[in-house]
Protein backbone atom coordinates (compact mmCIF):
# COMPACT_ATOMS: atom_id res chain seq x y z
CA UNK A 1 0.00 0.00 0.00
CA UNK A 2 1.19 3.49 -0.83
CA UNK A 3 0.14 4.82 2.56
CA UNK A 4 1.81 7.89 4.08
CA UNK A 5 1.71 8.62 7.77
CA UNK A 6 0.48 12.01 8.91
CA UNK A 7 3.77 12.59 10.71
CA UNK A 8 5.53 12.77 7.35
CA UNK A 9 3.41 15.74 6.34
CA UNK A 10 6.14 18.18 7.40
CA UNK A 11 8.56 16.57 4.98
CA UNK A 12 6.00 16.77 2.19
CA UNK A 13 5.53 20.46 2.96
CA UNK A 14 9.23 21.14 2.61
CA UNK A 15 9.93 18.89 -0.38
CA UNK A 16 6.70 19.05 -2.40
CA UNK A 17 8.40 19.49 -5.78
CA UNK A 18 10.52 16.43 -5.04
CA UNK A 19 7.38 14.48 -4.15
CA UNK A 20 5.79 15.37 -7.51
CA UNK A 21 9.02 14.45 -9.29
CA UNK A 22 8.95 11.02 -7.61
CA UNK A 23 5.27 10.43 -8.49
CA UNK A 24 6.09 11.28 -12.12
CA UNK A 25 4.52 13.62 -14.65
CA UNK A 26 4.32 10.94 -17.35
CA UNK A 27 2.18 8.41 -15.46
CA UNK A 28 -1.36 7.32 -16.23
CA UNK A 29 -2.99 9.73 -13.77
CA UNK A 30 -1.24 12.89 -14.96
CA UNK A 31 -1.25 12.05 -18.69
CA UNK A 32 -4.95 11.29 -18.86
CA UNK A 33 -5.74 14.37 -16.76
CA UNK A 34 -3.59 16.59 -18.99
CA UNK A 35 -5.29 15.12 -22.06
CA UNK A 36 -8.83 15.69 -20.78
CA UNK A 37 -8.06 19.23 -19.62
CA UNK A 38 -6.35 19.97 -22.95
CA UNK A 39 -9.40 18.94 -24.99
CA UNK A 40 -11.80 20.76 -22.67
CA UNK A 41 -9.83 24.01 -22.88
CA UNK A 42 -9.78 23.67 -26.69
CA UNK A 43 -13.58 23.73 -26.75
CA UNK A 44 -13.65 26.57 -24.26
CA UNK A 45 -11.26 28.62 -26.40
CA UNK A 46 -13.36 28.01 -29.53
CA UNK A 47 -16.39 29.44 -27.74
CA UNK A 48 -14.37 32.52 -26.71
CA UNK A 49 -13.56 33.38 -30.34
CA UNK A 50 -16.69 31.98 -32.01
CA UNK A 51 -18.30 35.42 -32.36
CA UNK A 52 -15.86 36.10 -35.21
CA UNK A 53 -18.07 33.81 -37.32
CA UNK A 54 -21.36 33.75 -35.41
CA UNK A 55 -21.71 37.53 -35.75
CA UNK A 56 -19.70 37.94 -38.95
CA UNK A 57 -20.55 40.92 -41.13
CA UNK A 58 -22.11 39.97 -44.46
CA UNK A 59 -22.12 42.16 -47.60
CA UNK A 60 -25.60 43.56 -48.04
CA UNK A 61 -27.70 46.15 -49.80
CA UNK A 62 -31.18 47.56 -49.50
CA UNK A 63 -33.75 45.05 -50.68
CA UNK A 64 -35.25 45.89 -54.07
CA UNK A 65 -38.98 45.35 -54.56
CA UNK A 66 -39.70 42.54 -57.03
CA UNK A 67 -42.51 44.50 -58.68
CA UNK A 68 -40.02 47.30 -59.44
CA UNK A 69 -37.81 44.88 -61.34
CA UNK A 70 -40.81 43.53 -63.28
CA UNK A 71 -41.99 47.06 -64.09
CA UNK A 72 -38.61 48.17 -65.44
CA UNK A 73 -38.14 45.02 -67.55
CA UNK A 74 -41.62 45.26 -69.07
CA UNK A 75 -41.64 49.04 -69.57
CA UNK A 76 -38.08 49.52 -70.84
CA UNK A 77 -37.73 46.14 -72.57
CA UNK A 78 -34.40 45.00 -71.11
CA UNK A 79 -33.34 42.60 -68.37
CA UNK A 80 -32.63 43.76 -64.85
CA UNK A 81 -28.91 43.67 -64.04
CA UNK A 82 -26.55 44.91 -61.35
CA UNK A 83 -26.31 48.16 -63.29
CA UNK A 84 -29.98 48.88 -62.67
CA UNK A 85 -29.64 47.75 -59.04
CA UNK A 86 -26.92 50.37 -58.51
CA UNK A 87 -29.43 53.08 -59.46
CA UNK A 88 -31.96 52.30 -56.74
CA UNK A 89 -30.26 54.39 -54.04
CA UNK A 90 -27.86 57.29 -53.45
CA UNK A 91 -24.10 56.85 -53.79
CA UNK A 92 -21.82 57.29 -50.73
CA UNK A 93 -18.02 57.13 -51.05
CA UNK A 94 -18.35 55.84 -54.63
CA UNK A 95 -20.55 52.97 -53.43
CA UNK A 96 -24.27 52.37 -53.37
CA UNK A 97 -25.61 53.25 -49.95
CA UNK A 98 -26.60 50.23 -47.86
CA UNK A 99 -28.74 52.27 -45.47
CA UNK A 100 -30.65 54.62 -47.77
CA UNK A 101 -32.69 53.98 -50.92
CA UNK A 102 -34.94 55.89 -53.25
CA UNK A 103 -38.64 55.51 -52.55
CA UNK A 104 -40.43 53.03 -54.77
CA UNK A 105 -42.99 55.62 -55.87
CA UNK A 106 -40.28 57.98 -57.15
CA UNK A 107 -38.47 55.16 -58.98
CA UNK A 108 -41.70 54.22 -60.77
CA UNK A 109 -41.89 57.79 -62.17
CA UNK A 110 -38.43 57.97 -63.79
CA UNK A 111 -37.91 57.39 -67.52
CA UNK A 112 -36.17 54.45 -69.18
CA UNK A 113 -33.27 56.81 -69.93
CA UNK A 114 -32.46 56.84 -66.24
CA UNK A 115 -32.45 53.05 -66.01
CA UNK A 116 -30.16 52.81 -69.03
CA UNK A 117 -27.66 55.61 -68.35
CA UNK A 118 -28.32 56.90 -64.85
CA UNK A 119 -29.03 60.41 -66.17
CA UNK A 120 -31.89 61.93 -64.23
CA UNK A 121 -34.04 64.72 -65.63
CA UNK A 122 -36.70 66.63 -63.80
CA UNK A 123 -37.18 66.36 -60.04
CA UNK A 124 -34.66 64.64 -57.80
CA UNK A 125 -35.51 61.25 -56.38
CA UNK A 126 -36.67 61.16 -52.77
CA UNK A 127 -34.78 59.05 -50.23
CA UNK A 128 -35.89 56.83 -47.35
CA UNK A 129 -34.27 54.61 -44.76
CA UNK A 130 -33.96 50.94 -45.65
CA UNK A 131 -36.19 48.57 -43.71
CA UNK A 132 -35.24 45.35 -45.50
CA UNK A 133 -31.92 44.13 -46.86
CA UNK A 134 -30.67 41.44 -49.20
CA UNK A 135 -27.48 39.65 -48.18
CA UNK A 136 -24.66 38.12 -50.18
CA UNK A 137 -24.63 34.50 -49.02
CA UNK A 138 -21.58 33.44 -51.02
CA UNK A 139 -19.35 33.49 -47.89
CA UNK A 140 -21.81 32.97 -45.01
CA UNK A 141 -25.20 31.29 -45.37
CA UNK A 142 -26.44 32.95 -42.20
CA UNK A 143 -25.06 34.80 -39.21
CA UNK A 144 -26.65 36.66 -36.34
CA UNK A 145 -26.29 39.79 -38.51
CA UNK A 146 -28.51 38.38 -41.27
CA UNK A 147 -31.07 36.89 -38.88
CA UNK A 148 -31.53 40.06 -36.80
CA UNK A 149 -30.58 42.65 -39.47
CA UNK A 150 -27.75 44.12 -37.37
CA UNK A 151 -26.80 46.67 -40.02
CA UNK A 152 -26.84 50.44 -40.47
CA UNK A 153 -28.11 52.04 -37.25
CA UNK A 154 -27.86 48.62 -35.54
CA UNK A 155 -24.32 47.87 -36.74
CA UNK A 156 -22.82 48.94 -33.39
CA UNK A 157 -24.70 46.05 -31.79
CA UNK A 158 -22.46 43.53 -33.60
CA UNK A 159 -19.65 44.45 -31.17
CA UNK A 160 -21.78 43.72 -28.09
CA UNK A 161 -21.63 39.88 -28.13
CA UNK A 162 -17.83 39.88 -27.99
CA UNK A 163 -17.79 42.81 -25.55
CA UNK A 164 -20.20 41.06 -23.16
CA UNK A 165 -18.27 37.82 -23.54
CA UNK A 166 -15.07 39.64 -22.56
CA UNK A 167 -16.87 41.16 -19.59
CA UNK A 168 -17.93 37.64 -18.64
CA UNK A 169 -14.33 36.52 -19.01
CA UNK A 170 -13.30 39.35 -16.68
CA UNK A 171 -15.95 38.36 -14.15
CA UNK A 172 -15.09 34.67 -14.45
CA UNK A 173 -11.36 35.26 -14.04
CA UNK A 174 -11.90 37.18 -10.81
CA UNK A 175 -14.47 34.75 -9.39
CA UNK A 176 -12.54 31.65 -10.37
CA UNK A 177 -9.26 33.08 -9.12
CA UNK A 178 -10.76 33.76 -5.71
CA UNK A 179 -12.82 30.58 -5.75
CA UNK A 180 -9.94 28.29 -6.67
CA UNK A 181 -8.02 29.50 -3.62
CA UNK A 182 -11.05 29.19 -1.37
CA UNK A 183 -12.80 26.05 -2.62
CA UNK A 184 -10.12 24.30 -4.64
CA UNK A 185 -8.78 24.03 -8.18
CA UNK A 186 -10.82 20.96 -9.13
CA UNK A 187 -14.05 22.44 -7.78
CA UNK A 188 -13.67 25.65 -9.82
CA UNK A 189 -12.70 23.78 -12.97
CA UNK A 190 -15.76 21.53 -12.60
CA UNK A 191 -18.12 24.46 -12.03
CA UNK A 192 -16.65 26.35 -14.98
CA UNK A 193 -17.12 23.29 -17.18
CA UNK A 194 -20.79 22.98 -16.21
CA UNK A 195 -21.42 26.72 -16.78
CA UNK A 196 -19.79 26.57 -20.21
CA UNK A 197 -21.72 23.43 -21.18
CA UNK A 198 -25.13 24.88 -20.29
CA UNK A 199 -24.76 28.39 -21.71
CA UNK A 200 -22.83 27.47 -24.85
CA UNK A 201 -25.71 25.16 -25.78
CA UNK A 202 -28.32 27.84 -25.00
CA UNK A 203 -26.60 30.24 -27.41
CA UNK A 204 -28.18 28.53 -30.43
CA UNK A 205 -31.74 28.59 -29.14
CA UNK A 206 -32.19 32.15 -27.88
CA UNK A 207 -33.56 34.56 -30.48
CA UNK A 208 -33.90 37.65 -28.26
CA UNK A 209 -30.73 39.68 -28.71
CA UNK A 210 -30.40 41.04 -25.17
CA UNK A 211 -30.85 37.59 -23.64
CA UNK A 212 -28.30 36.33 -26.16
CA UNK A 213 -25.83 38.88 -24.79
CA UNK A 214 -26.33 37.68 -21.21
CA UNK A 215 -25.79 34.08 -22.30
CA UNK A 216 -22.57 35.02 -24.11
CA UNK A 217 -21.40 36.71 -20.92
CA UNK A 218 -21.92 33.45 -19.03
CA UNK A 219 -20.06 31.55 -21.76
CA UNK A 220 -17.13 33.84 -21.06
CA UNK A 221 -17.38 33.14 -17.32
CA UNK A 222 -17.19 29.40 -17.89
CA UNK A 223 -14.54 29.42 -20.62
CA UNK A 224 -12.00 31.53 -18.73
CA UNK A 225 -12.67 29.62 -15.52
CA UNK A 226 -11.31 26.53 -17.26
CA UNK A 227 -8.12 28.37 -18.22
CA UNK A 228 -7.45 30.00 -14.84
CA UNK A 229 -8.10 26.98 -12.62
CA UNK A 230 -6.66 24.58 -15.21
CA UNK A 231 -3.29 26.31 -15.47
CA UNK A 232 -2.98 26.67 -11.69
CA UNK A 233 -4.00 23.03 -11.22
CA UNK A 234 -1.53 21.73 -13.82
CA UNK A 235 1.28 23.91 -12.44
CA UNK A 236 0.81 22.57 -8.94
CA UNK A 237 0.79 18.86 -9.83
CA UNK A 238 3.79 19.08 -12.18
CA UNK A 239 7.42 18.90 -11.14
CA UNK A 240 9.80 21.79 -11.80
CA UNK A 241 11.55 20.02 -14.70
CA UNK A 242 8.37 19.53 -16.72
CA UNK A 243 6.34 22.56 -15.68
CA UNK A 244 7.26 24.58 -18.77
CA UNK A 245 6.33 21.78 -21.18
CA UNK A 246 2.98 21.09 -19.55
CA UNK A 247 2.12 24.80 -19.37
CA UNK A 248 2.97 25.31 -23.05
CA UNK A 249 0.85 22.30 -23.97
CA UNK A 250 -2.14 23.92 -22.30
CA UNK A 251 -1.38 27.28 -23.89
CA UNK A 252 -1.16 25.72 -27.37
CA UNK A 253 -4.77 24.62 -26.92
CA UNK A 254 -5.85 28.13 -27.97
CA UNK A 255 -4.02 27.98 -31.30
CA UNK A 256 -5.34 24.50 -32.03
CA UNK A 257 -8.82 25.67 -31.02
CA UNK A 258 -8.73 28.62 -33.40
CA UNK A 259 -7.56 26.45 -36.30
CA UNK A 260 -10.41 24.01 -35.67
CA UNK A 261 -12.80 26.94 -35.35
CA UNK A 262 -11.76 28.19 -38.80
CA UNK A 263 -12.25 24.67 -40.21
CA UNK A 264 -15.67 24.18 -38.61
CA UNK A 265 -16.80 27.64 -39.74
CA UNK A 266 -15.63 26.90 -43.29
CA UNK A 267 -17.53 23.59 -43.36
CA UNK A 268 -20.67 24.92 -41.67
CA UNK A 269 -21.68 28.44 -42.80
CA UNK A 270 -24.89 28.63 -40.72
CA UNK A 271 -24.29 30.16 -37.30
CA UNK A 272 -26.97 28.09 -35.54
CA UNK A 273 -25.43 24.74 -36.47
CA UNK A 274 -21.88 26.02 -36.08
CA UNK A 275 -22.61 26.88 -32.45
CA UNK A 276 -24.06 23.40 -31.88
CA UNK A 277 -20.79 21.92 -33.14
CA UNK A 278 -18.95 24.07 -30.60
CA UNK A 279 -21.22 23.23 -27.66
CA UNK A 280 -22.63 19.69 -27.82
CA UNK A 281 -19.27 17.82 -27.56
CA UNK A 282 -18.54 19.55 -24.24
CA UNK A 283 -21.26 17.45 -22.61
CA UNK A 284 -19.22 14.29 -23.19
CA UNK A 285 -16.18 15.73 -21.39
CA UNK A 286 -17.89 16.34 -18.03
CA UNK A 287 -17.94 12.73 -16.75
CA UNK A 288 -14.38 12.10 -17.98
CA UNK A 289 -13.00 15.03 -16.03
CA UNK A 290 -14.97 14.20 -12.89
CA UNK A 291 -13.64 10.63 -12.96
CA UNK A 292 -9.99 11.32 -13.84
CA UNK A 293 -9.33 14.39 -11.69
CA UNK A 294 -8.57 14.91 -8.02
CA UNK A 295 -8.01 18.02 -5.92
CA UNK A 296 -4.56 19.61 -5.97
CA UNK A 297 -2.66 18.15 -2.99
CA UNK A 298 -0.52 21.28 -2.82
CA UNK A 299 -3.65 23.41 -2.33
CA UNK A 300 -5.06 20.98 0.21
CA UNK A 301 -1.80 21.15 2.14
CA UNK A 302 -1.82 24.97 2.11
CA UNK A 303 -5.32 24.86 3.64
CA UNK A 304 -4.26 22.48 6.39
CA UNK A 305 -6.31 19.59 4.98
CA UNK A 306 -3.61 17.04 5.61
CA UNK A 307 -5.68 13.86 5.34
CA UNK A 308 -7.22 14.95 2.02
CA UNK A 309 -3.77 15.92 0.70
CA UNK A 310 -2.40 12.50 1.64
CA UNK A 311 -5.31 10.73 -0.04
CA UNK A 312 -4.81 12.78 -3.22
CA UNK A 313 -1.08 12.01 -3.30
CA UNK A 314 -1.75 8.32 -2.67
CA UNK A 315 -4.24 8.15 -5.52
CA UNK A 316 -1.85 9.86 -7.95
CA UNK A 317 0.98 7.53 -6.94
CA UNK A 318 -1.20 4.41 -7.18
CA UNK A 319 -2.54 5.22 -10.65
CA UNK A 320 0.97 6.21 -11.81
CA UNK A 321 2.23 2.87 -10.40
CA UNK A 322 4.84 4.47 -8.16
CA UNK A 323 5.50 3.65 -4.52
CA UNK A 324 5.32 6.89 -2.59
CA UNK A 325 6.68 5.29 0.58
CA UNK A 326 10.02 4.85 -1.20
CA UNK A 327 10.36 8.63 -1.36
CA UNK A 328 10.38 8.84 2.44
CA UNK A 329 12.45 5.72 3.01
CA UNK A 330 15.44 7.30 1.25
CA UNK A 331 15.69 9.90 4.04
CA UNK A 332 16.00 7.43 6.93
CA UNK A 333 19.76 7.68 7.08
CA UNK A 334 20.01 11.22 5.73
CA UNK A 335 21.05 13.58 8.51
CA UNK A 336 20.52 16.62 6.34
CA UNK A 337 16.79 16.04 6.35
CA UNK A 338 16.71 14.97 10.01
CA UNK A 339 14.83 16.40 12.88
CA UNK A 340 16.85 19.62 12.83
CA UNK A 341 15.66 20.46 9.32
CA UNK A 342 12.07 19.66 10.17
CA UNK A 343 12.33 22.02 13.12
CA UNK A 344 13.42 24.77 10.76
CA UNK A 345 10.36 24.19 8.62
CA UNK A 346 8.18 24.84 11.63
CA UNK A 347 10.16 27.91 12.61
CA UNK A 348 9.05 31.50 12.86
CA UNK A 349 8.82 31.68 9.09
CA UNK A 350 6.05 29.11 9.00
CA UNK A 351 4.30 30.63 11.98
CA UNK A 352 4.44 34.04 10.36
CA UNK A 353 3.22 32.93 6.97
CA UNK A 354 1.04 29.89 7.50
CA UNK A 355 -2.01 32.01 8.20
CA UNK A 356 -5.25 32.21 6.21
CA UNK A 357 -4.75 34.41 3.14
CA UNK A 358 -7.26 36.62 1.39
CA UNK A 359 -7.32 38.55 -1.85
CA UNK A 360 -6.51 41.80 -0.05
CA UNK A 361 -3.13 40.38 1.01
CA UNK A 362 -1.98 40.86 -2.57
CA UNK A 363 -2.45 44.61 -2.14
CA UNK A 364 -1.47 44.90 1.52
CA UNK A 365 1.98 43.38 1.07
CA UNK A 366 4.37 45.94 -0.55
CA UNK A 367 6.29 43.33 -2.56
CA UNK A 368 3.18 41.60 -3.87
CA UNK A 369 1.60 44.98 -4.63
CA UNK A 370 4.51 46.16 -6.81
CA UNK A 371 4.82 42.84 -8.58
CA UNK A 372 1.09 42.69 -9.17
CA UNK A 373 0.90 46.16 -10.75
CA UNK A 374 3.57 45.19 -13.28
CA UNK A 375 1.86 41.87 -13.97
CA UNK A 376 -1.52 43.59 -14.33
CA UNK A 377 -0.24 45.78 -17.13
CA UNK A 378 1.55 42.93 -18.88
CA UNK A 379 -1.56 40.78 -18.80
CA UNK A 380 -3.61 43.73 -20.05
CA UNK A 381 -1.14 44.38 -22.86
CA UNK A 382 -0.61 40.84 -24.09
CA UNK A 383 -4.35 40.04 -24.12
CA UNK A 384 -5.29 43.34 -25.73
CA UNK A 385 -2.87 42.66 -28.57
CA UNK A 386 -3.61 38.93 -28.81
CA UNK A 387 -7.37 39.35 -29.20
CA UNK A 388 -6.98 42.58 -31.13
CA UNK A 389 -5.00 40.80 -33.85
CA UNK A 390 -7.18 37.69 -33.70
CA UNK A 391 -10.52 39.46 -33.90
CA UNK A 392 -9.35 42.04 -36.44
CA UNK A 393 -8.63 39.50 -39.18
CA UNK A 394 -11.63 40.88 -41.04
CA UNK A 395 -9.64 44.03 -41.86
CA UNK A 396 -7.06 41.95 -43.72
CA UNK A 397 -7.57 41.29 -47.41
CA UNK A 398 -8.45 37.76 -48.52
CA UNK A 399 -10.55 34.82 -47.37
CA UNK A 400 -11.70 35.29 -43.73
CA UNK A 401 -11.43 31.56 -42.97
CA UNK A 402 -7.90 31.34 -44.33
CA UNK A 403 -6.80 34.54 -42.57
CA UNK A 404 -8.15 33.30 -39.26
CA UNK A 405 -6.47 29.93 -39.79
CA UNK A 406 -3.10 31.59 -40.52
CA UNK A 407 -3.40 33.83 -37.48
CA UNK A 408 -3.94 30.67 -35.42
CA UNK A 409 -1.29 28.62 -37.22
CA UNK A 410 1.48 31.08 -36.39
CA UNK A 411 0.79 30.40 -32.72
CA UNK A 412 2.06 26.80 -33.02
CA UNK A 413 5.74 27.68 -33.64
CA UNK A 414 5.40 30.52 -31.11
CA UNK A 415 4.26 28.13 -28.38
CA UNK A 416 6.72 25.38 -29.30
CA UNK A 417 9.61 27.82 -29.60
CA UNK A 418 8.75 29.34 -26.25
CA UNK A 419 9.20 25.94 -24.56
CA UNK A 420 12.88 25.73 -25.48
CA UNK A 421 13.61 29.42 -25.00
CA UNK A 422 12.10 29.90 -21.54
CA UNK A 423 13.70 26.68 -20.29
CA UNK A 424 17.14 27.71 -21.53
CA UNK A 425 16.97 31.48 -21.24
CA UNK A 426 14.33 32.16 -18.61
CA UNK A 427 10.82 33.57 -18.34
CA UNK A 428 11.60 37.28 -17.98
CA UNK A 429 13.92 37.83 -20.99
CA UNK A 430 11.67 35.71 -23.22
CA UNK A 431 8.58 37.78 -22.42
CA UNK A 432 10.56 41.00 -22.85
CA UNK A 433 12.05 40.18 -26.25
CA UNK A 434 8.82 38.73 -27.65
CA UNK A 435 6.84 41.82 -26.64
CA UNK A 436 9.45 44.14 -28.11
CA UNK A 437 9.49 42.21 -31.41
CA UNK A 438 5.71 42.35 -31.59
CA UNK A 439 5.75 46.07 -30.80
CA UNK A 440 8.34 46.90 -33.47
CA UNK A 441 6.53 44.94 -36.19
CA UNK A 442 3.16 46.51 -35.42
CA UNK A 443 4.64 50.02 -35.23
CA UNK A 444 6.12 49.45 -38.70
CA UNK A 445 2.53 49.34 -39.98
CA UNK A 446 2.56 53.16 -39.91
CA UNK A 447 5.12 53.10 -42.73
CA UNK A 448 3.44 50.53 -44.99
CA UNK A 449 0.70 51.61 -47.38
CA UNK A 450 -2.58 49.73 -47.68
CA UNK A 451 -1.62 48.98 -51.28
CA UNK A 452 0.94 46.46 -49.99
CA UNK A 453 -1.30 43.84 -48.35
CA UNK A 454 1.37 41.13 -48.36
CA UNK A 455 3.73 43.24 -46.24
CA UNK A 456 0.93 44.17 -43.84
CA UNK A 457 -0.12 40.55 -43.41
CA UNK A 458 3.49 39.49 -42.75
CA UNK A 459 3.96 42.21 -40.11
CA UNK A 460 0.71 41.21 -38.40
CA UNK A 461 1.72 37.53 -38.41
CA UNK A 462 5.11 38.33 -36.85
CA UNK A 463 3.38 40.54 -34.28
CA UNK A 464 0.97 37.70 -33.51
CA UNK A 465 3.94 35.35 -33.19
CA UNK A 466 5.58 37.59 -30.59
CA UNK A 467 2.49 38.30 -28.55
CA UNK A 468 1.49 34.61 -28.57
CA UNK A 469 4.89 33.60 -27.21
CA UNK A 470 4.49 36.25 -24.48
CA UNK A 471 0.95 35.07 -23.74
CA UNK A 472 2.08 31.47 -23.36
CA UNK A 473 4.84 32.51 -20.91
CA UNK A 474 2.87 34.95 -18.77
CA UNK A 475 0.52 32.29 -17.35
CA UNK A 476 3.39 30.14 -16.10
CA UNK A 477 5.46 33.12 -14.97
CA UNK A 478 2.60 34.53 -12.90
CA UNK A 479 1.83 31.17 -11.28
CA UNK A 480 5.51 30.86 -10.31
CA UNK A 481 5.63 34.32 -8.70
CA UNK A 482 2.63 34.10 -6.36
CA UNK A 483 2.75 31.95 -3.19
CA UNK A 484 0.50 28.89 -2.99
CA UNK A 485 -2.22 30.42 -0.72
CA UNK A 486 -2.59 33.35 -3.14
CA UNK A 487 -1.74 31.68 -6.44
CA UNK A 488 -5.30 31.28 -7.64
CA UNK A 489 -6.16 34.82 -6.53
CA UNK A 490 -3.11 36.23 -8.26
CA UNK A 491 -3.65 34.45 -11.56
CA UNK A 492 -7.36 35.23 -11.40
CA UNK A 493 -6.92 38.98 -10.83
CA UNK A 494 -4.22 39.17 -13.51
CA UNK A 495 -6.53 37.33 -15.86
CA UNK A 496 -9.23 39.85 -14.98
CA UNK A 497 -6.94 42.68 -16.08
CA UNK A 498 -6.29 40.68 -19.23
CA UNK A 499 -10.01 40.68 -19.99
CA UNK A 500 -10.10 44.45 -19.62
CA UNK A 501 -7.41 44.37 -22.29
CA UNK A 502 -9.66 42.17 -24.40
CA UNK A 503 -12.53 44.66 -24.11
CA UNK A 504 -10.25 47.60 -24.85
CA UNK A 505 -8.97 45.77 -27.93
CA UNK A 506 -12.51 45.94 -29.40
CA UNK A 507 -12.50 49.71 -28.94
CA UNK A 508 -9.03 50.00 -30.50
CA UNK A 509 -10.23 47.97 -33.49
CA UNK A 510 -12.87 50.65 -34.11
CA UNK A 511 -10.02 53.08 -34.84
CA UNK A 512 -9.81 51.25 -38.15
CA UNK A 513 -12.71 53.45 -39.32
CA UNK A 514 -10.24 56.37 -39.18
CA UNK A 515 -7.27 54.53 -40.69
CA UNK A 516 -6.96 50.82 -41.48
CA UNK A 517 -3.50 50.51 -39.86
CA UNK A 518 -4.15 52.75 -36.83
CA UNK A 519 -5.25 49.88 -34.51
CA UNK A 520 -2.04 47.98 -35.22
CA UNK A 521 0.07 51.04 -34.40
CA UNK A 522 -1.67 51.46 -31.04
CA UNK A 523 -1.10 47.77 -30.30
CA UNK A 524 2.59 48.28 -31.10
CA UNK A 525 3.04 51.00 -28.47
CA UNK A 526 1.27 48.88 -25.85
CA UNK A 527 3.50 45.85 -26.59
CA UNK A 528 6.77 47.79 -26.46
CA UNK A 529 5.97 49.27 -23.04
CA UNK A 530 5.06 45.83 -21.68
CA UNK A 531 8.39 44.43 -22.87
CA UNK A 532 10.31 47.04 -20.89
CA UNK A 533 8.27 46.85 -17.67
CA UNK A 534 8.65 43.08 -17.23
CA UNK A 535 12.39 43.57 -16.56
CA UNK A 536 11.54 44.88 -13.08
CA UNK A 537 10.35 41.46 -11.90
CA UNK A 538 12.48 38.55 -10.61
CA UNK A 539 13.41 35.51 -12.70
CA UNK A 540 11.82 32.18 -11.66
CA UNK A 541 13.72 29.76 -13.89
CA UNK A 542 14.79 26.66 -11.92
CA UNK A 543 13.26 27.86 -8.65
CA UNK A 544 10.68 25.93 -6.62
CA UNK A 545 7.19 27.36 -6.36
CA UNK A 546 6.97 29.84 -3.47
CA UNK A 547 4.84 28.30 -0.74
CA UNK A 548 4.56 31.43 1.44
CA UNK A 549 4.58 35.20 1.11
CA UNK A 550 8.04 35.18 2.68
CA UNK A 551 9.32 33.01 -0.19
CA UNK A 552 8.02 35.51 -2.74
CA UNK A 553 9.55 38.43 -0.85
CA UNK A 554 12.95 36.72 -0.84
CA UNK A 555 12.65 35.98 -4.55
CA UNK A 556 11.90 39.64 -5.28
CA UNK A 557 14.62 40.92 -2.93
CA UNK A 558 17.36 38.89 -4.62
CA UNK A 559 16.26 39.55 -8.21
CA UNK A 560 18.88 40.60 -10.76
CA UNK A 561 18.38 44.09 -12.13
CA UNK A 562 21.38 44.57 -14.46
CA UNK A 563 20.80 43.96 -18.17
CA UNK A 564 23.74 41.55 -18.36
CA UNK A 565 22.29 39.30 -15.67
CA UNK A 566 18.83 39.46 -17.24
CA UNK A 567 19.74 38.69 -20.83
CA UNK A 568 23.06 36.82 -20.75
CA UNK A 569 22.84 33.22 -19.44
CA UNK A 570 24.93 32.54 -16.35
CA UNK A 571 27.03 29.88 -18.11
CA UNK A 572 27.95 32.34 -20.85
CA UNK A 573 28.78 35.10 -18.36
CA UNK A 574 31.14 32.75 -16.51
CA UNK A 575 32.87 31.68 -19.69
CA UNK A 576 33.45 35.29 -20.72
CA UNK A 577 34.74 36.41 -17.30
Amino acid sequence: MNEISKEKLKLIDGQFDDVMEHIGWCGAFTLRLYAVMFVIIIWGAMNIASAVFLVADVPHQCAIADDLKVYVEETCDFNWTSNQASLTGPVEDDKLSVCLRYTKSSLFNVSCTYWESGNLTGDNLTEETCTKWSYDNSMFTSTLVTDLNLVCEKKWMTKLPQLLLMFGVLLGALLCGIGSDRWGRRTCFSMSLIILTVFALLTSFVKIFWIFLLIRMMVGVGAIGLCVSGVVYATEITSVRHRVLVNQMLQSSFSIAFMFLALFAYLERRWFYLNLILSIPIIAFVPFYMWFSDESPRWLLSKGKSQAALRSLNRMATVNKTNLSEFFDQFKDNEVLGQENLTIQESDKSKATRVPSSTLDIFRNPTLRVMSMILFYNWFAVTCIYYGLTLNTGSLNGNPFLNFFLIALVEIPANLGAVAVIKAWGRRPTICICNVIAGICLLCMMFTPNSEPTINVMLVLIGKFGTTASFSCIYLYTAELYPTPLRGNGVGICSGWARIGGMVSLLIIMLGDISQNLPFIVFGFIAALAGVSILLLPETKGLPLPETTHDTEQMYKHRSITLAKQFVPESLRKSCS
